[in-house]
């Protein structure tokens, strides 16, 4: 009935209290931690209410993403977060997060937008993260290389440094940009060349410089 777009319904889920007034602790904090994320990384965002996905599975956080050139069938793709859906069909306890989306409605948005897949670039940088305290200061990096026109990624499963080093080489990145607690407290990045194994520390503000590829016919 949340879902429902008659005025009739609307009008009779008017005074319900909100989903979000209704969170557990847990699950208060987790959905705090998200919008955090949000906020820190500039992705506008709204809270909906009234949003409902068609199947029960999810767990904490649910999404859609819209577009405004689709008029009243604006969402674009829609998902959320799956703690246990891995371990219901009998396999093992392993949380994830997805989304499913219409290709149709991608390409109308990119035909009115003007946009084009174009080619893919390659990786020119994959951020590292040491301990489980440093991943929010690799986010924030990788975030302000892809602002900054550097093709840049990381991984997302709290993986070991050699795990996520070879993720690095498989990616074809050309270099890695490692972050520990030495490197937050003094606000450096160590930035390894994947091809020649060449390791150095640089202060974070350089990292851009650094790893960014230079045009053809540069020293």
């Amino acid at each position: 009935i949340l879902d429902c777009k008659r005025e009739g319904c609307k009008a009779v889920t008017e005074g319900a209290p909100a989903i979000y007034e209704c969170l557990c602790d847990d699950c208060r904090d987790h959905f705090d931690a998200v919008k955090k994320g949000l906020h820190r990384l500039a992705i506008p965002y709204r809270l909906d209410n009234r949003l409902v996905r068609g199947l029960d599975y999810y767990t904490k956080t649910a999404y859609e993403v819209l577009s405004g050139s689709l008029g009243a069938q604006n969402a674009v793709c829609g998902g959320g977060r799956y703690d246990n859906l891995a371990e219901a069909i009998g396999g093992p306890h392993v949380p994830g997060v997805g989304f499913a989306a219409g290709v149709d409605r991608i390409l109308m948005v990119m035909e009115q937008e003007g946009c084009s897949f174009g080619a893919e670039p390659s990786l020119d940088a994959y951020g590292v993260a040491l301990d489980a305290g440093s991943r929010e200061s690799v986010s924030d990096l990788v975030d302000h290389l892809r602002r900054n026109g550097v093709a840049a990624d990381m991984d997302y499963g709290n993986r070991s440094m050699k795990t996520q080093l070879k993720a690095a080489s498989q990616r074809r990145a050309r270099y890695a940009c490692i972050i520990g607690e030495g490197e937050r407290q003094k606000g450096t990045v160590s930035v390894k060349d994947l091809a020649t194994g060449e390791q150095r520390e640089i202060l974070s503000e350089d990292v851009v410089a650094a790893v960014r590829p230079r045009p053809s016919g540069d020293e």
